[in-house]
């Protein structure tokens, strides 16, 4: 196969399950690997002769929705995002495809794509009861397709969606960006386990604060999310309580901004973070992020160095001898009380 094509991820609205995925896609920020599954029937042929050939490549994410029409029902196509194929794997009849997601998103402020996509040769097809054809595929990049990391390009396609019958009682979000707050430094997605390629997530440190920033969309009218809201569930182990502990839906169009600090951890630790919708009355993405949680060496050490540093100062006991005595009495000997506490607060 050519190095200049790339691969087509279409995605159903049939199922509920399918649909989930969709918005999850449409939720998670770049950086993050998502998995989808193709029964083989549902493969193209080319492709299911060279598997490998998808490793690296890029691709287009396709919602697929259908419609009926006098003939039967026929597919309509949103591409949505851009991401690139990490891993692929045929077990049994099942080909798993995992994938990156890319910050590109289709933009859908100038134009409609449904034709574009229906130019390609092997794609879903019409058929009398329910869609047939290829839902992963190998071709050119159709032209013109306009993509953007801009919210304004995200939200466009939300609009676009947010019509079908199948998405109409939907809230959308997504997750911008995690920063640390002393540094108001973003930070990048990564491998968080060197043992598994596909588990990417942030690494935070032991004693931190740290600021989510999420958008939202809602198409329809507000009283249809009254009793909805967005929830932050974390590891009481690893994390103090949120601020705010919730999101209510009060606009259409927002950008909030929640609050997590993490607690001291005495070694590396992997946990988890989830933004959910409370699903009363909507349906809304399921945003799981793998976390490594740091244990901060420097912190425990300078906190373990003043605490006896103090105990000196302020005259307790320290069974201690040799190096380890003269540093704590150097150290002692230089700090005031309103030093240590000072540094105390600083280290958390």
């Amino acid at each position: 196969m050519k190095n200049n094509k790339i691969a087509y991820l279409f995605s159903s609205s049939y199922r509920e399950r399918y649909r989930q995925d969709n918005i999850n896609v449409l939720a998670h920020p770049p950086g993050f690997v998502m998995h989808f599954r193709y029964d083989r029937k549902w493969v193209d042929d080319k492709l299911l002769n060279d598997i490998d050939s998808l490793k690296g490549k890029e691709a287009i994410i396709v919602i697929v929705d259908s419609e009926k029409g006098n003939n039967g029902v026929f597919p309509k196509f949103y591409p949505v995002r851009k991401a690139k194929i990490i891993k692929a794997e045929l077990s049994g009849s099942v080909l798993h495809v995992y994938f990156e997601l890319l910050p590109d998103w289709v933009d859908y402020t100038e134009r409609d794509y449904d034709s574009l996509i229906n130019s390609l040769k092997e794609r879903p097809k019409e058929r009398k009861e329910y869609l047939s054809g290829k839902f992963i595929v190998m071709d050119q990049l159709v032209q013109p397709v306009k993509f953007s990391p801009r919210t304004e390009a995200w939200e466009s396609i939300i609009k676009k969606i947010s019509v079908l019958e199948s998405y109409k009682r939907t809230l959308f979000f997504k997750l911008d960006a995690i920063r640390e707050v002393s540094q108001n430094e973003e930070l990048k997605i990564e491998n968080i386990d060197k043992h598994m390629e596909i588990l990417r997530g942030y690494v935070i440190k032991s004693g931190g604060r740290y600021a989510l920033e999420i958008s939202l969309y809602l198409e329809n009218d507000l009283s249809v999310a009254e009793k909805d809201k967005i929830v932050v569930r974390t590891d009481e182990k690893f994390f103090y309580p949120l601020i705010p502990k919730e999101i209510p839906i009060n606009f259409r169009v927002d950008k909030q901004i929640l609050y997590i600090s993490t607690k001291q951890v005495l070694f590396d630790s992997l946990t988890h973070l989830i933004i959910e919708l409370e699903k009363k009355c909507l349906s809304g993405p399921e945003i799981i992020i793998p976390l490594k949680v740091k244990y901060n060496r420097i912190r425990f050490g300078l906190s373990f160095l003043i605490f006896f540093a103090g105990l000196m100062f302020t005259g307790g006991v320290i069974p201690l001898t040799g190096i380890a005595s003269i540093i704590i009495k150097v150290i002692g000997s230089l700090m005031s009380t309103g030093t240590i506490a000072w540094l105390y607060r600083k280290i958390g």
